[in-house]
C-alpha cells in the first residue's frame, strides 16, 4: 500500500518510527502547519501515486495559528477534491489535556475535527479519532506538552492508522 501523510505535527512525526503506516510512506506533513499549509505540502505530488491519504491538522488551526473554521472547512475540502479518487482518511487532532498551552482548547480542536470529519466522510472517507483512542491511555496518551501523541501511546496510535487506512480501501 502506498499512503501520503500531510499536516501537521502529528503525522510528521511519524518519521521517526519505522514502516509506520504502510510499507511505502511519502510524509509531508510539517510541525506547525495549518490546513491553508497543506495544497503547498503536496502541490507537486499526484494523488493517482497513492492508495490512500492521510490528512492530520487541526491543532494549530483551532489553537496559536488559529484560522476561521470556514477557511479550515474548505482546506480540508480542497484536499479531499485534489486527492479523488484516492480515499482520504482524517486524523483528527489529539486534543490537548490540562498540561497544554491555554491556547489549545480541548473543545474547539473537537470542533474543528467534527467539521473535517464531516467533509472527508460525506466524500466517502475515512475519520481517526484520536481522543477516543488516546483516551484509556491518560497522560500517557500525551506528552508532556499536552497535546502531542506519547510515545508510550504510538503503540496505540500506529496500528490504529493502520487499520484506517486499509479499511479506507475497502
Amino acid at each position: 500500500m502506498r499512503v501520503l501523510l500531510c499536516g501537521d505535527s502529528q503525522l510528521a512525526r511519524l518519521a521517526r518510527y519505522p514502516l509506520p503506516v504502510a510499507r511505502h510512506v511519502v510524509n509531508r506533513a510539517v510541525g506547525g502547519a495549518t490546513a491553508l499549509e497543506v495544497a503547498q505540502q503536496v502541490a507537486d505530488l499526484d494523488p493517482r501515486e497513492f492508495d490512500v491519504v492521510m490528512l492530520g491538522v487541526g491543532t494549530n488551526d483551532a489553537g496559536t495559528r488559529p484560522v476561521p473554521l470556514s477557511d479550515f472547512t474548505a482546506a480540508v475540502r480542497s484536499l479531499v477534491d485534489w486527492a479523488r479518487p484516492t480515499p482520504v482518511v482524517f486524523v483528527s487532532s489529539p486534543g490537548a489535556d490540562p498540561r497544554a498551552d491555554a491556547a489549545y482548547d480541548d473543545a474547539n480542536m473537537a470542533a474543528y475535527a467534527a467539521a473535517a470529519r464531516d467533509v472527508v466522510t460525506a466524500a466517502g472517507g475515512r475519520f481517526v479519532d484520536t481522543p477516543r483512542l488516546l483516551g484509556p491511555l491518560g497522560r500517557v496518551g500525551r506528552m508532556p506538552d499536552g497535546i502531542h501523541v506519547g510515545k508510550l501511546a504510538h503503540a496505540v496510535y500506529i496500528p490504529a492508522l493502520r487499520r484506517a487506512a486499509r479499511r479506507a480501501l475497502a
